[in-house]
């Protein structure tokens, strides 16, 4: 009875060893797999790489293109370089007129602040005389009203 025991723990055992198995061999197809795709995106990169060798020589090419553009440039700048230093006295020129300018509008300033203020007491003076003016129409028209009635009071007493 011990070994039948025995032999099914030894069973038990040993299924439970072909299922860690089962488990190890899946997890081992997933790794290979893994590798797989890693390899086909290393092959990738090799015929990038590949490629860019004719790249970098045009590359080369354009630079030393570009470097004999740019000695050109050098050669008309020292052309530009007498004309540049014409340019800068006539700015030396240029910059004394502009702070002249700067001085008068510094100037300018105060001055249209003051003609602002002169304006709006200006409109303030408009509006009081606008103001009195109401006023004595006012007073005109309670004065041609107050005729009025002693014109008719007048008239009144006359025809009696």
């Amino acid at each position: 009875m011990t070994r039948k025991r025995a032999n099914l723990a030894e069973g038990l055992r040993e299924s439970a060893r072909k299922r860690a198995n089962l488990g190890e061999d899946s997890r081992e197809s997933t790794r290979k797999r893994a590798n797989l795709g890693e390899g086909l995106r290393a092959s990738t990169r090799k015929r990038a790489n590949l490629a860019e060798g004719p790249r970098e020589s045009a590359r080369k090419r354009a630079n030393l293109a570009e470097g004999l553009r740019e000695s050109a440039r050098k050669r008309a700048n020292l052309g530009e370089d007498s004309r540049a230093s014409t340019r800068k006295r006539a700015n030396l020129g240029e910059g004394l007129r502009a702070s002249t300018r700067k001085r008068a509008n510094l100037a300018e300033g105060p001055r249209k602040s003051a003609r602002k203020r002169a304006n709006l007491a200006e409109g303030s003076r408009e509006s009081a005389r606008i103001r009195a003016n109401l006023v004595e129409g006012l007073r005109s028209s309670a004065r041609i009203n107050a005729n009025l009635a002693d014109t008719s009071r007048q008239s009144a007493i006359n025809l009696k």
